[in-house]
């Protein structure tokens, strides 16, 4: 008896690459006919050539029978170049897969031919391989074409972001490149947090406005809401804390016109942005901590004023800090010294002489340096820290 009866032939896919190959040329026509009939292919453009993208596949698909599971076959540039070319230029990535299946449909017939009589097994072999093969391929174009997308919205980003910061120069642009209407009014929110660019988008839809975002890094956002007529910003802020997201702070401008009023606006919200996060509020308006914001611009004169104010009274027992609570208590009580004992829960005698020692301390009644010594008090309210970057 033959030794070798019954058992399985070896499989040769080196003699089947090598008749495929001889009729290279041939399937290569078959390949550019079928996919010219499928419809428009709209993917010769930018230097991805489809007769270059159709050869290299046919000779990565003889290579993948030749060499079975060899991973050092590698996939072939020119459809790699096509696909992130179809992503830049918006052809939909399931039209170049159902293209590519409808290639390999067709090569398979070509398999077949060339296989002719040969087992049952060896067929399956190859149907294998090509299986293989294909699901390698569309697993590295699906990934190339993913990849070329986010190239792309970042390229559009960094646009977006070099036209706004040039008219925030008062420079001008081209503002059709923004889809913004610079007309009418405009509110300035700077926004910090994983969602804070979520948390602008949906606030102006909620109020049926127009906006504009731009990511700045480090979770920080510039947006602006914009409309025809004016949008109070209390309107905005309600809108916000409808649906407070506490890992998002926000700091709001003032309402502004046209592009000055949207360039005001935001430095208005970048300035309040600084005391918002200091203070850890979750909303912040400007025209509420506009003092503290303005100081705060100027980090020198800011610390000097407190040095002046509140210097002195440091000296005086327990660091001053009873004369600081009397004075926070009076100004909040509107320089009333009745109120601001009861708050205190002390005689308004108390008070009184608190407040005579403040004035001893300073050389100066009260009654003229007032504004000086509560915008201290304010900044020193303020967390300590370095001031951040909105820059």
């Amino acid at each position: 008896m033959d030794q070798n009866a019954g058992q399985a032939s070896q499989f040769d896919g080196g003699s089947i690459a090598r008749r495929l190959l001889a009729r290279r040329l041939e399937i290569q026509r078959s390949f550019t006919h079928t996919l010219a009939l499928s419809g428009p292919v709209g993917l010769e453009f930018d230097g991805a050539n489809l007769q270059d993208t159709v050869a290299e596949l046919i000779g990565y698909a003889i290579a993948c029978i030749a060499n079975g599971e060899d991973e050092s076959v590698l996939v072939p540039t020119a459809p790699l170049q096509l696909v992130r070319a179809a992503a830049r230029n918006g052809v939909t990535l399931d039209s170049i897969l159902v293209r590519l299946i409808s290639a390999q449909a067709l090569f398979n017939e070509y398999i077949l031919d060339e296989m002719g009589n040969a087992s049952g097994q060896d067929m399956r072999r190859v149907q294998s391989l090509q299986s293989s093969m294909l699901t390698t391929l569309t697993k590295r174009l699906s990934y190339e074409y993913r990849e070329e997308l986010g190239r792309k919205a970042d390229t559009a980003e960094r646009r977006r972001t070099l036209l706004i910061e040039r008219l925030l120069a008062g420079v001008p642009i081209d503002r059709r490149e923004l889809p913004y209407s610079f007309d009418g009014w405009h509110i300035a929110l700077v926004a910090t947090g994983r969602h804070a660019a979520n948390t602008a988008r949906l606030r102006a839809e909620s109020l049926g406005t127009g906006y504009l975002t731009v990511i700045r890094g480090n979770g920080m956002v510039w947006a602006w809401i914009g409309s025809r007529h004016m949008v109070s910003v209390d309107r905005v802020r309600t809108a916000l804390e409808r649906s407070p997201d506490p890992k998002t702070r926000v700091a709001l401008g003032e309402p502004g016109e046209g592009v000055d009023g949207w360039r005001s606006s935001h430095f208005e919200a970048r300035a309040a942005h600084d005391v918002a996060i200091r203070l850890r509020q979750d909303i912040t308006q400007f025209s509420t901590v506009a003092l503290e914001a303005i100081a705060l611009q100027v980090p020198d004169l800011a610390r000097s004023l407190q040095a002046a104010y509140l210097g002195p009274l440091s000296q005086r027992g327990g660091g001053g800090l009873a004369l600081r609570q009397t004075l926070r208590a009076y100004f909040a009580a509107g320089r009333n010294a009745s109120s601001a004992a009861s708050a205190l829960r002390v005689t308004r005698r108390t008070v009184e002489n608190r407040l005579r020692t403040v004035e001893a301390e300073l050389g100066r009644p009260l009654n003229m340096c007032g504004a000086e010594l509560e915008m201290a008090l304010r900044l020193e309210d303020l967390r300590e820290g370095e001031i951040p970057s909105t820059s």
